[in-house]
């Protein structure tokens, strides 16, 4: 759960940061104006945007279960999720009015983050692996040399 939580809070930072960049550019700002967090995001679209992501990560972690022989299946389960709990939430907070491949560009974007992210982890966790499993040989193969000795 502890993994759900920092993800949650990393997406949605990830997803604020997405979100204000594409605002300053469809609005046609300067990047400086980005650092006036107040007057683009507000306390209740920030706690919907949060929930939003707890949902996704509290989904993905359930999907993470399911496994098939097809890695495609399990993206395309993992995305398809991804995309309906995000219109499920748009059409809760009535933000589905305007448009909505946003939401659906949004949605890919933040599977794509955290999909390199958790490649990323997955990786550091499997070279602590081999780490480990290289020290324990090096310790096996002291420990028979000095009893052969």
């Amino acid at each position: 759960m502890k993994k759900v939580l920092v993800n949650t809070l990393t997406t949605t930072c990830a997803a604020l940061i997405l979100l204000l960049i594409i605002q300053t550019i469809i609005q046609g700002k300067s990047f400086l104006d980005l650092l006036d967090i107040r007057s683009t995001i507000s306390v209740p679209f920030f706690l919907q945007l949060l929930g939003l992501n707890f949902m996704i990560n509290l989904g993905l972690y359930f999907t993470y279960k399911f496994e098939s022989k097809y890695a495609i299946l399990e993206i395309l389960l993992d995305m398809g999720l991804t995309v309906a709990v995000l219109l499920i939430y748009g059409a809760i907070f009535d933000q589905l009015t305007g448009q909505r491949w946003l939401f659906v560009v949004m949605a890919i974007a933040i599977y794509s983050f955290m999909f390199f992210m958790n490649a990323a982890r997955n990786r550091d966790d499997v070279n602590k692996i081999n780490e480990s499993i290289q020290k324990r040989k090096k310790e096996r193969s002291e420990s028979s040399t000095f009893i052969a000795s």
